[in-house]
């Protein structure tokens, strides 16, 4: 049986410090740029000298952060919306994106022996506006989706030594922007208490299998059609 709340049941004035939400918005973000790619100096991709040929490169992204680097820039827009004048906030964020590449190499050029190596991390910052409920006092956060993709697009070994690798990417962001400014509500609610322990059973109950009484016992007329007792 369910214990008894504490308060007898009456309920208790209660308050709660949560967080407010004055917006929230998922968006996606497409970035598209030409990186140079670190390896170790044995690593050698661009290597004019040797026989390797590139054989894969791709990219992974590995970070993502998304901040709103100084409030006090926020710009003040007025909108239409369902008939109404609403007065919103154009908020500057500033986002870093962390990746790698990845590069495999057939060092000989015959499709053997292959050679696999990760980039150093790779950081692209970019600054970009938004328009949210954010009036001064809220806290404007960033957080990316798990559908955050890195595509290469091409690649070169122009203008670049011989352990690096030039990397066009095209990077797809999907990003959840939140505001939130810190209440503390004021509520009537019972007090929770635990649920009563379930009994861990001690002996497994007997079973009987099931039984075939078409076929066992046989009345001796060949129809099977015997008693469902044995």
């Amino acid at each position: 049986m369910q214990a008894n709340n504490s308060n007898g049941g009456q309920g208790e004035l209660l308050c709660i410090s949560t967080e407010k939400v004055y917006d929230w918005i998922v968006n996606e973000k497409e970035i598209n740029e030409t990186v140079t790619a670190e390896f170790q100096e044995n690593f050698q991709p661009c290597n004019p000298s040797g026989q390797q040929e590139i054989v894969n490169v791709t990219c992974e992204v590995t970070d993502v952060t998304i901040t709103e680097p100084d409030p006090t820039t926020r710009v003040d827009r007025t909108f239409m919306i369902d008939g109404s004048e609403v007065t919103l906030q154009e908020v500057t964020l500033e986002k870093t994106v962390t990746l790698t590449v990845t590069v495999t190499l057939d060092p000989m050029g015959q499709g053997r022996d292959l050679e696999t190596q990760t980039s150093e991390e790779i950081e692209l910052t970019r600054m970009e506006r938004v328009i949210l409920c954010a009036p001064e006092g809220t806290i404007v956060t960033g957080t990316s989706t798990q559908d955050t993709e890195c595509m290469v697009t091409s690649f070169s070994c122009t203008g670049v030594q011989n352990n690096e690798l030039s990397v066009s990417v095209s990077l797809i962001v999907c990003q959840s922007i939140v505001v939130t400014f810190p209440v503390i509500l004021e509520l009537t609610a019972d007090f929770c208490e635990p649920r009563d322990v379930l009994p861990l059973p001690v002996c497994p109950t007997p079973s009987i299998p099931p039984q075939c009484p078409v076929l066992f016992p046989d009345t001796g007329n060949g129809n099977g059609n015997g008693n469902d007792d044995c």
